[in-house]
């Protein structure tokens, strides 16, 4: 089974990890060394040292920038309040849910998300919503070509 960004033999940043997989592995979980592996992959920091960066990091280096160029005046509130939100996305300014276990006491904290369309993470989740209720209440269209323009489409 291959993950991406989990080559164990080539990736050297794992080495850092040595007492967190050892300790996955000594459970005897097949599925808890997996969920190891896919944490440590899916860090901020792993995905830096591999070359992966998101639209919202780049947006959050050059948004001053762009907002010294063009006023908030000049642009629509609706534009960056959406901005503004995508950039607090899954980030301690936007709350949080802390989830504890009361027998091993191990926790879980839920980042919460902005919900904006412009958003590439809820904006996603939006557009397949819409997707599937745009396919629930269409109406079928049928395209028909005219024999005029049929000789455009005729392979010589």
């Amino acid at each position: 089974m291959f993950y991406r960004n989990s080559n164990l033999k080539t990736d050297t940043y794992y080495r850092q990890f040595y007492g967190q997989l050892n300790k996955a592995r000594s459970s005897g979980k097949r599925e808890v060394l997996i969920n190891t592996i896919r944490r440590l992959n899916n860090c901020q920091w792993a995905l830096k040292l591999k070359g992966d960066i998101k639209i919202q990091e780049i947006i959050d280096d050059n948004w001053d920038d762009f907002l010294a160029i063009h006023p908030r005046n000049c642009l629509r509130s609706a534009i960056i309040d959406n901005v503004e939100k995508m950039l607090k996305c899954k980030k301690l300014e936007m709350e949080m849910s802390y989830y504890e276990c009361p027998n091993c006491n191990n926790y879980y904290v839920c980042l919460h998300t902005c919900k904006s369309s412009f958003c590439p993470t809820c904006g996603q989740k939006s557009i397949e919503c819409f997707k599937e209720n745009y396919k629930s209440t269409s109406p079928s269209i049928s395209f028909y070509r005219s024999n005029r323009i049929k000789r455009f489409f005729q392979i010589i």
